[in-house]
Parts: structure tokens; C-alpha cells; sequence
């Protein structure tokens, strides 16, 4: 078991990093988008990595190539005396893109983001490399099931990168409830009820 934060985590990576995940009405596969250089984009988990941690403030990117950095904008527990009866989740996926044509830009934020939400709605189940764990889509999770996504850009590294930020939120539950760990046992007489020894 793991916090539904973290198997979100792991499947966003999965999701936006494989090249197999039907992105397009026809099926098609591929590279979320190449880059340049010919390679896919990176990924980059926010939540384990600081955003200028494992690339520069810009990510060093050539003309029309992309980079994808996702996280939590915030996570809410709403609690029963006993467990987490639900969590409400906010995450963030951002495109940032670098072109000295603020058009082209924009041409190539609309298709990979086009890309993302086809691949949200592919299903995709992922194994984690470190747990073993099916990783499945939060789109099946089944309490909450509707998620809102919005969308909104902003320019960013001295006017030639344009950071598109698509926002989700949506509702699931946690299987997290109070353990037995302090409860002591109560013996009973089941034939007449009455109390026995506390010692037995």
C-alpha cells in the first residue's frame, strides 16, 4: 500500500515519460514530443526533485523543444474519528517550452498538451520498477471519479520560454483507518454473558 500521492507520482512519470501510450485520436505512439535534439523530453518529478535541482532555471533547452515538471499544489484529508474518509487532491503538470517565435510556441504547447489529456483517457496500466506495484490510472479510481483540469500560460527566462501550468483536481480515498494496535481483548462466557476473570 502506498499514499495515493505516491502511486500518483509514479504513474504521471510512467505515463508522461513512455513512449507507448496511445496520444492521438488514431492511436498513435510515440515520444510525447521530440525534441531538437531527436530525443524524447524529460520528466521531472517535483516532488523528489527541487525544480532547479537536476536542470538549470531555463533546462537548457534548444528552440522547439519542451521539458515536463509535474507536482502538488496542495493535498486535503477529510477525517472520520477512524480513517481518512477522503482526499482531495490538486496536482499540476507543466510544459515549459523554448522558441524565439511566441506563435510556435504556442503550436507546440497546444499538441503535447492535446497529447497529455489523450493519454490520460488511454488507461494505461504501469508496473513500478521498485515495488512491484500495478500502477492504474487515477481516471478509474472510483470515488470522485470527475476531475477538473485548467489551463494557463506564463512566460518565464527572458521572454523565449513559455511555461504552460494544466491543473487537476479530483477526489479519492486513502485506505488509511485506525489499527487494533492498543485494543485488549474482552474474553466473554458466550452461554450466559456474565463477566469472567480479567485475567483470563
Amino acid at each position: 500500500m502506498m499514499l495515493k500521492r505516491a502511486e500518483l507520482r509514479r504513474y504521471l512519470l510512467a505515463l508522461l515519460w513512455h513512449d507507448t501510450v496511445p496520444q492521438g485520436p488514431e492511436c498513435e505512439t510515440g515520444f510525447l514530443w521530440t525534441n531538437c535534439d531527436g530525443e524524447r523530453p524529460d520528466v521531472f518529478d517535483h516532488e523528489t526533485h527541487q525544480l532547479f535541482e537536476d536542470a538549470e532555471a531555463s533546462y537548457d533547452l534548444r528552440p522547439e523543444s519542451i521539458a515536463v515538471v509535474f507536482g502538488f499544489e496542495q493535498v486535503n484529508y477529510v477525517m472520520e474519528p477512524t480513517k481518512v474518509d477522503r482526499t482531495e487532491l490538486t496536482l499540476w503538470i507543466e510544459i515549459v517550452c523554448h522558441d524565439a517565435s511566441g506563435r510556435k510556441r504556442q503550436d507546440i504547447l497546444d499538441q503535447v498538451e492535446e497529447r497529455i489529456l489523450y493519454r490520460l483517457f488511454s488507461y494505461q496500466s504501469f508496473i513500478d520498477a521498485s515495488t512491484g506495484d500495478t500502477l492504474r490510472s487515477f481516471m478509474l479510481w472510483t470515488r470522485g471519479n470527475e476531475v477538473r483540469v485548467d489551463t494557463r500560460d506564463d512566460s518565464a527566462f527572458g521572454g523565449d520560454y513559455t511555461i504552460r501550468r494544466m491543473t487537476l483536481n479530483l477526489i479519492t480515498r486513502d485506505c488509511i483507518e485506525k489499527q487494533g494496535c492498543d485494543d485488549v481483548p474482552l474474553c466473554f462466557d458466550f452461554t450466559d454473558l456474565t463477566p469472567l476473570d480479567e485475567n483470563c
